[in-house]
């Protein structure tokens, strides 16, 4: 266990002293969904709305810390530990962000959901992307597929093409996050399918041709 751990582990804690404090005055439905034009399309029950996403957040941040413990390729965590620790932070930070979205949502405080989810999904895609091309090979953390898994040189050359590639699909939901309109919806999930879908391919190519 390392500080920053520890001080994740203390966000996370603080979330769950939050959604204790505020459970009793959770309405009986708690806003748990929201479709592509911003409205919400799904209820949960206040046990769900207070404990939810800190308990979820709380999942991923143990499997992270697992996961350099069990992988097969675990010496290589030690080449991109910083950056394991920025991805860590990030990905706790957006879950809170998430949960403070979906409580004031559920206090009826009219906030635009859609330009938030869509800028913090942005800003995290363009950290992960910009961090690609520094993660070593390892079977649970980047891009895995067959191809990548199965050749180091084939993982490496992926993830310096998909770098760029998130970057761009992140700078583009910060973008659109502030059009309040629902075909900014679909334009952040295509650049998303870009940003997964050619590196894949991508992979695969390098793969044959590696292996000729």
């Amino acid at each position: 266990m390392k500080k920053i751990d520890w001080f994740l582990l203390g966000i996370i804690g603080a979330m769950l002293i939050c959604g204790a404090i505020i459970y009793p005055k959770l309405p009986d439905q708690v806003p748990m969904h929201w479709n592509a034009a911003g409205e919400i399309d799904g209820y949960g029950s206040p046990l769900a709305g207070a404990f939810g996403i800190p308990l979820l957040t709380l999942g991923i941040l143990l499997l992270l810390l697992v996961t350099p413990k069990i992988d097969p390729r675990k010496e290589n965590y030690a080449k991109f530990s910083g950056v394991y620790n920025i991805l860590k932070t990030f990905l706790v930070l957006f879950m809170v962000f998430m949960y403070i979205v979906t409580l004031m949502a559920a206090f009826e405080h009219q906030i635009k959901v859609g330009l938030f989810v869509k800028f913090a999904l942005g800003l995290l895609f363009v950290v992960i992307g910009n961090y690609f091309g520094k993660i070593r090979h390892n079977y649970f953390v980047g891009i895995k597929t067959p191809w990548t898994l199965a050749d180091e040189t084939v993982w490496n050359k992926t993830h310096r093409l998909a770098g760029p590639l998130w970057i761009v699909a992140g700078i583009v939901a910060l973008v659109v996050a502030f059009f309040d309109h629902p075909a900014s919806f679909w334009i952040f999930m295509a650049c998303l399918m870009i940003a997964a879908i050619i590196p894949t391919i991508y992979s695969y190519v390098i793969y044959k041709n590696t292996s000729k």
